[in-house]
């Protein structure tokens, strides 16, 4: 004898897998997104720290604040806009993939790559930011005197 059934209770159970892999997803694209955040920061850190006595020299023969921070924003602006290329010419190219196991999405949703694009940034110029004005603020005398 079968039970009568709401509607709405069949569709649940029956897209119950698809939502679990769906929050699967999205929690690993935010750990992707944390894990590459750290590895640009950790990457960043040892960069400004190998060039620790560099920016005490400068420092000494008059270099401001401004003069050590622009030259190392500008290169995690370079290190972003490539790694964003890159990521978005694949990102594009298996979209097709995707596209099956999205419900009512567009796999080639521009909204979706603008705020990815977006937390990418935010959290690579963070990660860049933080060495680069603790280099900025280096003392002279010790960065001389370091290693």
């Amino acid at each position: 004898m079968t039970r009568p059934q709401n509607y709405t209770d069949v569709v649940d159970r029956s897209i119950n897998r698809e939502r679990i892999v769906g929050a699967l997803s999205s929690c690993f694209g935010m750990l992707a997104t944390l894990l590459a955040a750290l590895g640009v920061f950790g990457v960043m850190a040892f960069r400004v720290s190998r060039r620790t006595k560099e920016f005490g020299v400068r420092m000494a023969l008059g270099a401001t604040c401004g003069n050590i921070l622009r030259p190392l924003l500008r290169e995690i602006g370079i290190v972003f806009i490539i790694g964003a290329g890159i990521g978005s010419v694949l990102a594009l190219a298996l979209a097709r993939l995707s596209s099956s196991m999205l419900f009512r999405l567009n796999a080639l949703d521009p909204v979706s790559f603008a705020l990815a694009l977006l937390v990418l940034a935010t959290s690579t110029s963070a990660a860049g930011y933080f060495p680069a004005r603790r280099a900025s603020r280096v003392d002279p005398v010790s960065a001389l005197r370091h290693e």
